[in-house]
């Protein structure tokens, strides 16, 4: 299973939550007495915010546990004794963390699905259910999911408390599975398809390149990709897209490889000019030099991003207008 990217800070304390909106929960018991010793009837339920003390330190428990194993008991209880908490949405956001941490894929889906029933706006569920459900063959639940997600990744703000470098490459990484989990199910369609249309093939394409534009080392998206470029009889972009995949260590690298030796013996019969001084290997060797190249531009594109966001942190907590340069220091 794919390790998922999940934004459990969003749920600390006097951070966003994961919903969005920002959250600060009660620091102190709420009165459940009135004065003359007559039972009050408990706060309303608000999504976000606990209704007792004992509830808070409840969930901070789960909060501050870093062990998964005892994190998964604590919420357990927690949801136990709180079943009406406005913070239950919170806890199986919290759930869904240790249950792909464990490489729990069931688990992770049934607790990012409660998640989301109050948090809809939780972009790492989104995204992460969208790619599961896509490999799964739900392509509808997938393409759902992946549409919600990608215009919210675009409008999301950086919380203050993650390293911008960190946050952006979250932010990629969320939304190349979007992508890919909308190529997986055009592909899925196009497949199922007794007439095989042709549109859905290229939808596929289009966004398994987007995939690999914002993840070049994305194996499952290059393999899938060589697959419709096969069938669109693109034969050159499927041996490019397959020698990718071949080069990027996991279980697709063996197929993908079979592949590329397949298309290059066809190559060679039908393109003998070009391609009979080429072999495997050598084909390999440039895709895994391109791939190299490809991975530092994107590290370097990210560093640049997350450096304007420092900028513009800095800026902000200065209270300096954008344009205003900040002031030279004496020596400078």
């Amino acid at each position: 299973m794919k390790k998922l990217v999940l934004f459990s800070c969003f749920l600390l304390p006097g951070l966003p939550a994961a919903n969005g909106q920002a959250e600060t929960p009660p620091t102190e018991e709420t009165p459940l007495l009135q004065d003359g010793g007559e039972a009050l009837e408990p706060p309303p339920r608000v999504v976000g915010k606990p209704r007792s003390k004992e509830e808070y330190d409840a969930f901070q428990a789960i909060v501050e546990t870093e062990d998964v194993a005892q994190r998964v008991s604590i919420a357990d209880a927690f949801l136990q004794n709180y079943p009406d908490s406005g913070m239950t949405a919170y806890v199986h956001h919290y759930m869904a963390d240790a249950a792909n941490q464990a490489n729990d894929v069931e688990s992770f889906m049934l607790h990012a699905e409660k998640a989301l029933l109050e948090l809809p706006k939780a972009t790492d569920l989104l995204a992460q259910l969208a790619r599961i459900y896509s490999e799964k063959g739900q392509a509808l639940k997938a393409t759902n999911y992946a549409n919600r997600a990608l215009p919210l990744l675009d409008d999301m703000e950086k919380q203050s408390a993650i390293p911008s470098i960190e946050w952006v490459t979250m932010r990629q990484n969320l939304k190349a599975d979007a992508h890919y989990a909308l190529g997986r199910s055009y592909l899925q369609t196009w497949h199922s398809s007794s007439i095989k249309p042709p549109k859905k093939l290229e939808q596929a394409i289009k966004h398994l390149y987007e995939v690999l534009e914002l993840a070049p080392d994305y194996a499952y998206a290059a393999f899938r990709l060589g697959f419709c470029q096969k069938n669109a009889d693109n034969t050159e972009a499927a041996l490019a897209a397959y020698a990718r995949a071949a080069i990027i260590e996991g279980p697709a690298a063996g197929l993908a490889k079979k592949n590329v030796k397949k298309i290059h013996k066809t190559l060679q019969k039908t393109s003998s000019t070009k391609w009979a001084g080429t072999n495997v290997d050598l084909i390999l060797k440039d895709e895994s030099d391109r791939l190299r190249v490809l991975l530092k531009e994107k590290n370097e594109e990210l560093a640049r991003l997350a450096a304007q966001i420092d900028s513009q942190e800095i800026q902000d907590m200065l209270q300096l207008p954008g344009d205003v340069p900040l002031p030279t220091l004496p020596g400078n």
